[in-house]
């Protein structure tokens, strides 16, 4: 069985619109000087994402209050619930496939702090030392 596409399968089923694997070793030292070793000991990245409603997201440049409260609970709260499930899943299943997968927030937090608002996404970052290490996203 091939795992990305169980993943991708599983994404897309529980309703997110993204879903990617990336290969972050051409990017390691940038990782590191940004997210540190904790971040930077992983190889591969996978993303989901899912499409913010635009009317929603269109109120925000009105500099409406109601908007702003409509945006925040609809297309941040509601989303990145959906998102922290929806990594669960995605992290749960690559632990069965001997992966140690440990979800990421630390840019949005940073986002969320800095900006009152974070940009809806999460990412799964994929240890090398799982036991699948090495074998790519293949099961063997």
């Amino acid at each position: 069985m091939d795992l990305d596409a169980d993943l991708r399968t599983l994404s897309l089923s529980l309703d997110a619109d993204y879903f990617g694997v990336a290969d972050l070793a051409p990017a390691h030292d940038a990782i590191l000087a940004q997210g540190g070793e904790r971040v930077a000991r992983y190889p591969r990245a996978v993303t989901i994402g899912i499409v913010l409603q635009d009317s929603l997201v269109d109120l925000l440049p009105d500099d409406d209050k109601a908007g702003a409260i409509l945006y925040k609970h609809n297309s941040y709260d509601v989303v990145n619930l959906a998102l922290d499930q929806l990594a669960l899943r995605v992290a749960n299943t690559l632990r069965r496939a001997g992966f140690d997968a440990a979800a990421c927030d630390r840019y949005f937090k940073e986002m969320e702090r800095e900006k009152g608002v974070a940009v809806c996404g999460l990412c799964l970052y994929i240890c090398p030392h799982g036991r699948n290490a090495g074998k790519g996203m293949t099961r063997r």
